[in-house]
């Protein structure tokens, strides 16, 4: 965090535990959208929409818990995320910068892990070890309505960055970096990041790219500067599963 004043602990446990009912509240609003839409609109498109309803109730709520945070400990945005620097020239060339590593660091890491993936399923016969496609990115290979990719758009490229950046930088990094354990706050801000993907083969890329995005809040001591990479980073995901199916196979969805 910007600001030297300490997180209260209560209050962050707090937050993890609405977090924890975001999750559970999408997986209920996940339960009733089929029922619901099944009349209205196709399967797939119903599909798609279930998933666009439950990233939007944990990702866009993270928001609003995250304020609540910053009313318990009595700190301004800007105290602590930095959001009132005027140096945002400087978040965006390094954000530009930093998007490149990570498209590169997605190539290698990727090729890496289902390499090694491929291997080991075809030695040990599991074959539940082999890579498997994101079933948002398979879904979205299909030909869809205007209105639904552009809430799909507006989920990953503006309220997905914004929501996780908060959470997995704006607070649990800095929560654990204020005790005493910068790189403790590192390494489990990564692993958790990346776990909550879901993602077998993007594992090692999620933990890569985490590390960047907080070596970007350190550089620039605000949180607009990973929040910019996270959604640049998206949005080229997003453009080449939708235009380019074929190679986006290989791509790693954030």
């Amino acid at each position: 965090m910007i600001s030297d004043k300490r997180w209260d602990t209560g209050s962050v446990l707090q937050l993890g535990a609405m977090v924890g009912l975001s999750f559970g509240a999408a997986i209920g609003l996940s339960m009733l959208a089929g029922p619901l839409l099944g009349s209205r609109l196709p399967p797939p498109e119903v599909m798609l929409l279930t998933v666009v309803i439950s990233l939007l109730c944990v990702q866009g709520t993270m928001v609003i818990w995250v304020h609540q945070l910053l009313r318990q400990n009595a700190l301004t945005w800007g105290e602590a995320f930095g959001v009132t620097q005027r140096n945002y020239r400087q978040c965006v060339a390094l954000a530009l910068l930093a998007l490149v590593i990570a498209l590169f660091g997605m190539g290698v890491l990727g090729y890496l892990t289902t390499t090694v993936l491929e291997v080991a399923a075809d030695r040990t016969g599991w074959d539940w070890l082999k890579p498997q496609p994101q079933a948002i990115a398979e879904l979205l290979k299909n030909d869809w309505p205007w209105w639904l990719l552009t809430l799909q758009a507006f989920t990953a490229i503006i309220v997905a960055p914004v929501g996780e950046e908060l959470l997995f930088r704006g607070v649990l990094y800095g929560f654990i970096k204020q005790r005493g354990h910068p790189r403790l706050a590192l390494w489990i801000s990564a692993v958790l990041f990346a776990a909550v993907h879901g993602n077998a083969v993007g594992f090692l890329f999620f933990i890569f790219l985490s590390m960047i995005l907080v070596a970007l809040y350190e550089q620039t001591k605000n949180i607009f500067a990973p929040i910019l990479l996270h959604a640049l980073f998206n949005a080229v995901n997003f453009a080449l599963i939708v235009t380019q199916p074929k190679w986006a196979e290989k791509l790693i969805d954030s």
